[in-house]
């Protein structure tokens, strides 16, 4: 029975993916497209999505050690990443390119969904008000 919670949870995000798949292969969308809609998810969604997450934030109960260990882990898994990819790729043109899509801040965007997902939606009200 708990293979249905995580297919109710995952399984809105891959029928998301597989739309963009087919919109992709079928060519209803342009390269061009694409890239305005990038721009635009970073520069108005994004900060959106970040501002709703702070905004229904409940800090009373912040787990300050798991806080510390997140940022260290983050920080040590990255330097780990960077120093990999400066080893296995020659091209430094592509090395960019290639630590930021492992680190796309655009995540976010499928991270709160998911745990929307899997915890329900917050209660109304925004505390910062």
């Amino acid at each position: 029975m708990k293979w249905l919670i995580g297919l109710k949870v995952v399984a809105p995000l891959f029928i998301f993916m597989f739309i963009g798949y087919l919109l992709k292969k079928t060519r209803l969308v342009t390269p061009s497209f694409i890239e305005g809609l990038n721009r635009f998810s970073y520069k108005f969604t994004i900060p959106i999505v970040v501002f709703y997450s702070i905004c229904y934030a409940d800090f009373s109960n912040l787990n300050l050690d798991l806080l510390w260990f997140t940022l260290l882990a983050s920080t040590v898994l990255f330097g780990i990443l960077a120093l990999v990819i400066h080893l296995s790729i020659g091209d430094n043109k592509k090395k960019g390119a290639v630590i930021q899509g492992f680190v796309r801040i655009n995540q976010v965007l499928f991270a709160i969904p998911l745990l929307t997902n899997m915890y329900g939606p917050r209660p109304p009200g925004c505390r910062l008000f």
